[in-house]
C-alpha cells in the first residue's frame, strides 16, 4: 500500500504562501525559453540580416569586377587590332550634324581662342527644353530629323519612355566629377548624375553621365543613362571624328584600368558601398548628350592661375571669377525625344564648399548669438508671473526650427565627409544646445501656465437625506451585476464630459481640428504640407504671444531686446534659405518669402503697440472678456501754484511722482491713444486697487517678480 502524501508544515497557516504549482513552472520555463529565441532572433536580424547585407554586396563587386576585367581586356585588343569580341558600334551619321546644329562647337583651333574651365567638377543648375522629334520640324532641322527619324517605331518606343511626363520635366540639376586618367592635360573624364524634376507632379528622375571633356575646346561628348542602367565607356570614340578615335580609346582604356584597381582595393578593404534601394525605373530612353562651356573673357594662363588657386588656395591674386555657363543637347532616336539647356549656370565644387564653409560659420556666430540671449532671457524669466505672461507656442515652433537645423546639419555634414564637415557639425551642437535651453524655457512656462485650464469645479452642497435602515437580508448577484454596470456608465459619462470640455475650449478645439488636417495633407502630399508648415510658423512666429497678450490681458514678459535678436536671426536664415538664388541648400526660389519682412515687421508693431498701448488695444471693449483693472485713471493733479509738482512718493524708489501738465506734448499723446477703443492709457503714475500710488515702471518691474502691492501685499491684478 503506497504511502499518504506528505503534508507541508505550513498547512494550517492561511497566512503562508502557496506552494509552487508545476504548471506555474511549465509556463514560467516556456516564457524564459521564448524570450531567449526572441533576443537570439533580435540580435541576429541587427547583425546577421546586416553580415548578410555585406557578403551579398562583395558577391556583385566581385561579379562587377569579373565584368569590367573583361570588357577591358577585349577593349584593349580591340585597340592593338586583335581579335576580340568587342564592337564599336557606329551611330547615325545625321545624329552629331543634329546636335552640333543645336550646340555648335568652337570654330576655332585649339590653343588660338578664348579660354575655358579645364575642370568642372561641381554643380550645373538649368532649365530644359522639350522637343519631339516625331513631329518633323522646319528647315534647317527637318533634313537632319527626318533621315534620323525614319525608322522610328512607336510600339518598340513605348516602353522605353514609361509614363515620365517629357512637357513637365524642366528643372535640371548635374553634379558631375572629372578626373585625368593620365598626365595628358588634353582629355578629361567625366561621370556624374543628371536629375530632372516635375515640379507639377513632385518627381524626380535620375540619369548617370559618363563622357569626355575636351579641355581645349570646352566640348563635351558622351552617353545618359537612366539609373540602374550603366553607359558603356568603350563606345565613347564612335560620337567624336574619326581621326581622334584612337586618342581617346587609349583614354578611355587607362580609365577602366584604374576603375579596375579601384574595385579590387574597395574588395580587399571590405568597404562595401551603400545601395539605393530606391524606386522603379520610370523611362529607360538611352541619351547621346553633346555639351559646350561657354569662352571666359580671360587668357588660359590666368584660367590656369585661377583653377590652381581655386584648388589649393595660396593666396596669389587673380582674375575675378568668371561665371560658368553651359548649353547642352540630349537626344534619344530610340525615343523621339531630344532636350536642350541654354546657359545652365555652374558651381564649382571648391567654390561650393568654400560657401558652404561660410555659412556654417555665420550659422554658427548667429547661433551663438540666440543662445547667449535665450540664456539670459531664462534668467530673467524666472518667476511665476513672467513665466505666466510667455507664449509657449512661440518656445514650440522655436524648438522645432531648431531640431530640424540640428538635424540638416548633422546630415549635411556625414553626406560631405570633408573638410567642411567640422564647422557644420559645430553648427549643428549649438543648434542643439539651444534646443536644449529652449526646451527648458517651455518646459517651465507649462508648469506655471498648465494649472490655467485644469480649474476645479467647487464642492456640490451635500445633501441632508435621511439614514438608511440596515437590513440583514442578502444582497442579489443582479444587484451586485447592476452596479457594476452602472459604475462603468458612470465612468464613461464622465470621460465623455471631460472629452466635451476639452472640445469647448477654444485651443483645445483648434490644435485637434487643425492636428487633424495637418495629418490627413502630409500622408496624401508630404512636401506641399511641409512647406505650408514653414510658411505657417515664420508668418504667424510671434502671433500665439500676440494672442496670449490679449487673451490674458497682460503685456508680455520676454524683454525687447530677446524678442528682436530672435527675430532677425530667424528672418535671416528664412531669407537666405528661400530668397537667396545661390544658397548651398539648392533650395528653389519661393515667391511667398519676399513678403517675410513685412510679416515680421507687423507682428513686432502689434507687440510694441500692445505694450504701449494695451493688450487688447485692437479689439472691442465688449470682446475682452478678462477681468481688467485700470491702473492709469484719472486722479486730480497737483495745485499748479503748489512748489512740488507731484502726487506724492513711489513707495518703490521713494522718488516723486512727476505728472506732465496738461499743455505739454505727453499729454497730447496720452489724448491720442485714448481714442482707439480697446486702449488702456499708459501714464506715469500707477494707481493698485489698495489705493497706493508707484511709479509705472517700478511697478511693472515689481510685477514681474510679485504679483503683490510692495506696501501692503494684497494680490494685484494683470497690468
Amino acid at each position: 500500500m503506497d504511502p499518504p502524501p506528505a503534508t507541508p508544515a505550513n498547512n494550517n497557516n492561511p497566512n503562508a504562501p502557496a506552494p509552487a504549482q508545476p504548471q506555474a513552472q511549465d509556463a514560467q520555463r516556456r516564457t524564459g525559453s521564448v524570450s531567449g529565441v526572441l533576443l537570439f532572433a533580435t540580435l541576429w536580424f541587427i547583425f546577421g540580416a546586416t553580415r548578410n547585407e555585406d557578403v551579398l554586396s562583395r558577391h556583385q563587386l566581385s561579379d562587377s569586377l569579373q565584368s569590367l576585367i573583361y570588357q577591358q581586356g577585349n577593349y584593349s585588343a580591340f585597340l592593338k587590332n586583335e581579335t576580340s569580341n568587342f564592337t564599336l558600334i557606329e551611330y547615325d551619321h545625321h545624329l552629331i550634324p543634329l546636335m552640333s546644329h543645336i550646340v555648335p562647337p568652337p570654330t576655332f583651333r585649339p590653343g588660338f581662342g578664348p579660354a575655358f574651365y579645364s575642370n568642372v567638377t561641381g554643380f550645373v543648375n538649368g532649365d530644359l527644353s522639350f522637343f519631339n522629334l516625331t513631329i518633323i520640324p522646319e528647315e534647317p532641322l527637318a533634313s537632319l530629323v527626318e533621315p534620323l527619324m525614319r525608322d522610328w517605331n512607336y510600339t518598340e518606343a513605348a516602353p522605353r519612355i514609361g509614363d515620365w511626363d517629357w512637357h513637365q520635366g524642366r528643372k535640371v540639376q548635374f553634379s558631375v566629377l572629372e578626373n585625368k586618367p593620365n598626365n595628358n592635360a588634353t582629355i578629361n573624364m567625366l561621370h556624374g548624375k543628371m536629375d530632372v524634376k516635375d515640379e507639377t507632379a513632385g518627381r524626380t528622375i535620375v540619369f548617370t553621365l559618363e563622357g569626355l571633356h575636351f579641355a581645349q575646346n570646352g566640348s563635351f561628348f558622351g552617353f545618359a543613362e537612366a539609373k540602374g542602367r550603366h553607359p558603356d565607356l568603350r563606345q565613347l570614340p564612335a560620337l567624336l571624328p574619326k581621326s581622334e578615335r584612337n586618342r581617346t580609346g587609349q583614354v578611355i582604356d587607362i580609365e577602366l584600368t584604374q576603375r579596375i584597381d579601384r574595385l579590387r582595393t574597395m574588395i580587399a578593404s571590405g568597404n562595401t558601398p551603400e545601395h539605393d534601394l530606391e524606386d522603379t525605373v520610370v523611362t529607360s530612353c538611352p541619351f547621346v548628350f553633346h555639351a559646350q562651356l561657354r569662352p571666359a573673357h580671360a587668357t588660359q594662363g590666368q584660367m590656369n592661375l585661377l583653377e590652381e588657386e581655386m584648388e589649393k588656395p595660396t593666396g596669389v591674386s587673380t582674375i575675378r571669377r568668371p561665371p560658368l555657363l553651359l548649353d547642352a543637347v540630349f537626344v534619344s532616336p530610340e525615343c523621339g525625344i531630344l532636350l536642350h539647356m541654354s546657359g545652365g549656370k555652374g558651381l564649382k565644387s571648391q567654390h561650393y564648399w568654400r560657401k558652404t564653409t561660410t555659412f556654417a560659420g555665420v550659422g554658427a556666430l548667429a547661433y551663438m548669438l540666440l543662445l547667449v540671449f535665450t540664456v539670459r532671457e531664462i534668467a530673467r524669466c524666472n518667476t511665476h508671473a513672467m513665466l505666466s505672461r510667455v507664449g509657449r507656442t512661440t518656445l514650440l515652433l522655436q524648438t522645432c526650427m531648431d531640431a530640424f537645423s540640428f538635424t540638416a546639419h548633422l546630415t549635411f555634414a556625414i553626406v560631405a565627409d570633408n573638410k567642411v564637415s567640422m564647422p557644420l557639425i559645430c553648427t549643428g551642437f549649438l543648434a542643439c544646445m539651444l534646443l536644449f535651453f529652449e526646451s527648458q524655457f517651455n518646459n517651465s512656462a507649462w508648469e506655471v501656465q498648465s494649472p490655467e485650464r485644469s480649474a476645479v469645479a467647487p464642492p456640490a452642497a451635500p445633501t441632508l437625506t435621511a439614514p438608511a435602515q440596515t437590513t440583514t437580508e442578502p444582497v442579489p448577484r443582479t444587484g451586485i451585476a447592476q452596479g457594476r454596470a452602472w459604475a462603468n456608465f458612470t465612468r464613461i459619462g464622465d470621460t465623455l464630459h471631460r472629452v466635451a470640455t476639452f472640445l469647448r475650449d477654444f485651443y483645445g478645439l483648434i490644435w485637434l481640428i487643425g492636428g487633424f488636417i495637418f495629418v490627413v495633407w502630409v500622408l496624401l502630399d508630404a512636401l506641399t504640407a511641409l512647406s505650408w508648415l514653414v510658411r505657417f510658423a515664420h508668418f504667424l512666429f510671434w502671433v500665439p504671444q500676440i494672442v496670449r497678450n490679449a487673451r490674458r490681458n497682460t503685456r508680455m514678459s520676454l524683454s525687447w531686446e530677446y524678442v528682436l535678436v530672435v527675430s532677425v536671426v530667424r528672418l535671416f536664415f528664412a531669407m537666405y534659405i528661400f530668397r537667396c538664388p545661390e544658397n548651398v541648400i539648392g533650395h528653389d526660389l519661393a515667391p511667398w518669402a519676399a513678403y517675410l519682412p513685412l510679416g515680421f515687421a507687423l507682428q513686432l508693431a502689434v507687440l510694441f503697440m500692445q505694450d504701449r498701448l494695451g493688450p487688447s488695444f485692437f479689439l472691442p471693449r465688449s470682446w475682452n472678456t478678462a477681468d481688467t483693472y485700470d491702473y492709469h485713471p484719472i486722479i486730480p493733479q497737483p495745485d499748479p501754484e503748489a512748489p512740488e509738482q507731484s502726487l506724492g512718493d513711489c513707495a518703490i524708489c521713494m522718488e516723486p511722482i512727476i505728472v506732465p501738465p496738461p499743455d505739454s506734448g505727453a499729454a497730447a499723446v496720452l489724448v491720442k491713444q485714448s481714442i482707439l477703443p480697446g486702449a488702456t492709457v499708459k501714464r506715469p503714475y500707477a494707481l493698485a486697487p489698495c489705493h497706493h500710488l508707484f511709479h509705472t515702471q517700478c511697478l511693472e518691474r515689481w510685477m514681474d517678480i510679485k504679483n503683490i502691492c510692495p506696501q501692503c501685499r494684497r494680490p494685484l491684478p494683470p497690468m
